[in-house]
C-alpha cells in the first residue's frame, strides 16, 4: 500500500509495511478484549456460525424433534460487537489512507501494559512502517497525472477571507 502526504510544494510518496498475520491476530485480541459481547440463545433446525462475526462461546445441543419430525438444536453463544478500533484497522487494510492518519493522529496514554484502547493504538502503529519511496515537486506531479489523464492535485492555501 503506498501512502501520498502533501507538504509545502512537494509531494512524499511512501510505502507502508504490514504484516497481515500479525495484524488479523491482533485485531482479534483486540476484539476479545475491548468488544462487548451479546448473548444470545435460540432453537433451530440448521445451527450454523457466521463467518464475518466473532464468538466468544458457541455452544449448540440436541434439543429435540419438532412437528414435522426435524432435528431441533439449542443454541447458546456469545458474540463479539467489534470495537470502532477494530473497524478502523480494516479500512486501512482496504486501502484507506485517512484511516492511517487517524491512527497516527489519537493521542496515546501509557498506562504500562494494560490491555485497553492505548495498548492497542500503539501495537498498531509498531506493526505499520513506513517506508521513504520518492518525493516530488506539485507541478511535475500533476503534470504526469494530466499525462495519464488523471484529476489533478490543487495546493491546499488555506480558506480565504
Amino acid at each position: 500500500m503506498y501512502y501520498f502526504k502533501v507538504i509545502d510544494n512537494d509531494v512524499y510518496k511512501f510505502k507502508v509495511n504490514y504484516d497481515l498475520a500479525s495484524v488479523q491476530k491482533y485485531l482479534y485480541f483486540l476484539a476479545i478484549d475491548l468488544g462487548k459481547t451479546v448473548h444470545s440463545n435460540y432453537v433451530t433446525e440448521k445451527p450454523h456460525k457466521n463467518a464475518d462475526k466473532i464468538y466468544k462461546t458457541y455452544n449448540v445441543k440436541y434439543f429435540g424433534k419438532s412437528k414435522d419430525f426435524k432435528p431441533l438444536f439449542e443454541v447458546d453463544c456469545e458474540e463479539v460487537v467489534r470495537p470502532s478500533l477494530y473497524k478502523l484497522i480494516e479500512k486501512i487494510i482496504n486501502g484507506d489512507n485517512k484511516a492511517l492518519e487517524e491512527l497516527y493522529d489519537y493521542k496515546v496514554e501509557k498506562n504500562g501494559n494494560k490491555r485497553d484502547v492505548n495498548f492497542y493504538y500503539s501495537i498498531f502503529r509498531d506493526l505499520f512502517s513506513f517506508e521513504f519511496i520518492d518525493k516530488m515537486n506539485l507541478e511535475m506531479y500533476n503534470e504526469a497525472r494530466k499525462f495519464m489523464e488523471l484529476e489533478q492535485i490543487e495546493y491546499n492555501r488555506g480558506k480565504e477571507r
